[in-house]
């Protein structure tokens, strides 16, 4: 956990303790939900051992019984990796279906809606060349600046599914990077 993440997770707990309301608490807990994850149950458990050693029991028992609340409902929510991948799938077919490439597609809690890539654009004697950098060999071209995107788009779409279909039967995973930007 970087320092950054860390700090963002005291500045919700310090949030939490001074809701007057269960709205409040909602809607902060709504507006935060990146956040929820088992790594802040953890800061939350410590800044309560902290509150304690200090003598300050009143929010300790309130810290606890929110991180048990969060606790069951992260639970709740688990899926598997397979799982994930199968409605990442769906996603990336509607978005494919769909003209202009967007579309709202929801499971339960989870909601996606334009995913974005970066792409870098060169004018060449043809038109455009187009490709993303994100994705090593998706590229395309146009005439015009705006049929170039559009093939990009379609490139990405078909790029991915390839992609899918690649990694069936593949043990895989997902890993945090943090970028630092000088």
């Amino acid at each position: 956990m970087n320092e950054q993440r860390a700090q963002a997770y005291v500045n919700l707990i310090e949030q939490l303790l001074a809701c007057t309301d269960d709205e409040e608490l909602n809607n902060i807990l709504q507006a935060n939900q990146e956040l929820i994850d088992h790594q802040f149950l953890q800061v939350m458990e410590n800044y309560g051992t902290g509150l304690e050693e200090q003598g300050n029991n009143n929010p300790v028992a309130l810290l606890r019984n929110m991180a048990q609340q969060l606790r069951e409902y992260l639970n709740s929510q688990a899926r598997t990796i397979e799982e994930y991948q199968g409605f990442l799938l769906e996603v990336l077919q509607a978005e494919a279906e769909i003209n202009d490439g967007r579309a709202i597609i929801t499971d339960n809690d989870y909601y996606y809606k334009n995913m974005q890539y970066k792409v870098s654009l060169k004018q060449t004697e043809e038109g455009y060349a187009v490709w993303c950098p994100g994705l090593p060999g998706c590229a395309s071209q146009g005439t015009t600046k705006e049929e170039a995107l559009n093939n990009i788009q379609d490139a990405i779409v078909s790029y991915l599914e390839v992609a899918e279909e690649l990694n069936q039967g593949v043990e895989s995973c997902y890993v945090e990077v943090e970028l630092n930007h000088a």
